[in-house]
């Protein structure tokens, strides 16, 4: 599988083109996803969350499309 490097910025922009808002709100909105899913008190989803590296308490939206990217990646791959 060929793996291409895009920036970050690149996907908010393509993103928000799509849904017809702003990069800025692709990010909030992905950051108030974050926030609420580190508000569940959902056993799996607390398993899910120690799996996904981060800098600080919770992941930066970079940092979970990184993850989801990764996994996706891999998943397809096992397949």
């Amino acid at each position: 599988m060929e793996v291409r490097f895009i920036k970050m910025e690149d996907i908010f922009n393509q993103i928000a083109k799509r849904h017809g808002v702003t990069a800025a709100e692709v990010k909030r909105d992905i950051e108030a996803a974050i926030e609420a899913a580190w508000e569940s008190d959902n056993p799996k989803v607390r398993a899910f969350q120690k799996e996904i590296p981060a800098a600080g308490k919770k992941p930066t939206p970079e940092e979970m499309i990184q993850f989801l990217t990764e996994r996706i990646i891999r998943d397809l791959e096992e397949d």
